[in-house]
């Protein structure tokens, strides 16, 4: 059954499947295009409207007279919002920063000179393998002739 009769009026409808699937889908269109015009119409009427906004209403209106007490009072909220900083705080604050810069300044330093005194040790250490090799090699020659030496001697000295 692909089609439903419906009585409007005194007058018999046929809707189909895809009449409806049209007319559901047209509908969901719709929202959609309202939804995002209502999403996204606020952010093109803020971008146009603000700084308009902000110049008629904000403390740069050019309409708007100071008098002396409105100095007053600017005055003395400045004092204190000044009061009502710490201070004490932010002063510590500074000491314990300079006092971590001085600490890494020493520990690059230190680091620094650890580096420079391994690289003076491993040069050292290479040299005295160096030498090790050459004195082993010179003691090893020298072993070998004494032993030629012996065997010469004993050459001699066997009866033949």
């Amino acid at each position: 059954m692909a089609n439903a009769d419906h009585l409007c009026k005194g007058r018999i409808i046929l809707i189909s499947y895809k009449r409806a699937t049209f007319i559901v889908c047209a509908c969901n269109v719709v929202v959609m295009l309202f939804m995002m015009y209502t999403i996204l119409s606020p952010l093109h009427l803020r971008s146009t409207s603000l700084p308009q906004l902000v110049m008629a209403v904000g403390p740069f209106n050019q309409k708007q007279t100071n008098t002396k007490e409105d100095m007053e009072r600017l005055k003395v909220s400045y004092k204190l919002r000044r009061a009502l900083m710490p201070v004490h705080l932010i002063e510590e604050v500074k000491e314990l920063q300079a006092e971590t810069e001085i600490d890494i300044k020493r520990t690059k330093i230190i680091s620094a000179a650890r580096q420079k005194h391994s690289i003076e040790v491993s040069q050292r250490l290479a040299q005295v393998k160096q030498n090790n090799i050459q004195s082993n090699q010179q003691g090893l020659q020298k072993w070998r002739k004494k032993k030629l030496q012996s065997a010469k001697r004993h050459e001699v000295q066997r009866p033949k």
